[in-house]
């Protein structure tokens, strides 16, 4: 079984327009496989918003097992276009802070939520409290590229609740880039 670094490689070479950047432009891998390997052989519901070219798509369709449902949201179709009618995954599109994001997931508790959309602050934190009720027991919402942390961190840190931790996961000196932060909420 290969690890989740040899799956990202395979999409390394896809990185010099904007995609594919899990472990390439940013450093996420290793925090990736330390907080996904849990639900890696089990069948989960997992959920990424912002799907670029799909690339990631295609890297946690093969990470995770062939019987767990990967969904994906975009708010438009120019570039995720090509995997709209692919059977493996459940495309919806639609801006990630709009409200109607919670009717395309009504009754869906996912185990795995990877926000990768606007990474705009309001987005990010709309989002989580428009999606932290579709969060399974046990689950891991993770924020990815939070930029300017040192002034920002108590937004996230205030959005800590009674049922989930959070985690601070920061990489900006890996690769000298302000935005290469995750936030993990364990539920």
């Amino acid at each position: 079984m290969k690890t989740l670094q040899e799956i990202s490689e395979k999409w390394e070479n896809k990185a010099d327009v904007g995609h594919g950047d899990k472990g390439t432009t940013h450093s996420y891998i290793p925090s990736y496989e330390r907080l996904l390997s849990p639900y890696r052989n089990k069948d989960i519901n997992f959920l990424e918003i912002g799907l670029a070219y799909g690339e990631s798509l295609e890297m946690w369709y093969e990470y995770f097992t062939k019987r767990s449902t990967i969904y994906g949201v975009d708010n438009q179709t120019n570039e995720i276009g090509p995997y709209l009618g692919d059977d493996r995954f459940n495309i919806s599109i639609v801006e990630q802070q709009n409200p109607l994001i919670k009717t395309y997931f009504k009754d869906i508790k996912f185990n795995v939520i990877i926000d990768d959309g606007s990474h705009r602050l309001s987005h990010q934190i709309e989002t989580f409290n428009l999606l932290k009720d579709h969060m399974a027991e046990g689950g891991v919402y993770i924020i990815e590229d939070v930029a300017n942390l040192d002034q920002y961190k108590n937004e996230f840190l205030h959005l800590k609740g009674l049922s989930w931790d959070c985690e601070i996961i920061d990489l900006r000196n890996e690769k000298n880039r302000h935005d290469d932060v995750l936030i993990a909420y364990k539920f």
